[in-house]
């Protein structure tokens, strides 16, 4: 419904003859961030702490935006914010968050993998 809606958004304001940042056919979503710790902020953007389900939720997402028509996108879903862009609102645009590679590679990285490799956002 998203994908639809924001199709016929655009559209409309195709139509209308104007065209704004927020109108056009690219939605930056779904946020695939891992949220593990409360004091972070920001949690609702996300799926929740499971790599495996946010990767499953991020895959459903990316596939119900663009739509199945094998000509056209629907609109082009990216995937935000990419691995270990968690962090306490404040700092979250400076600080150099250091993550183990068990983490990067067990905890960040496989939803972001799936979200690409299997929901195909478009480029």
């Amino acid at each position: 419904m998203i994908g639809t809606e924001g199709r016929a958004s655009y559209v409309r304001g195709m139509r209308d003859g104007h065209s704004d940042i927020f109108e056009g056919l690219d939605f930056w979503a779904p946020s695939i961030n891992i949220f593990r710790d409360p004091r972070w902020g920001r949690g609702q953007e996300t799926y929740g702490e499971d790599p495996f389900l946010t990767a499953r939720m991020g895959v459903a997402f990316v596939t119900g935006m663009q739509g199945d028509d094998p000509k056209y996108y629907r609109v082009i879903s990216t995937p935000k914010h990419y691995a270990v862009h968690s962090g306490p609102e404040s700092t979250r645009h400076k600080a150099d968050v250091k993550v183990s590679k068990h983490d990067e590679v067990d905890t960040y990285l496989p939803a972001f993998r799936a979200t690409v490799t299997e929901g195909r956002p478009a480029r």
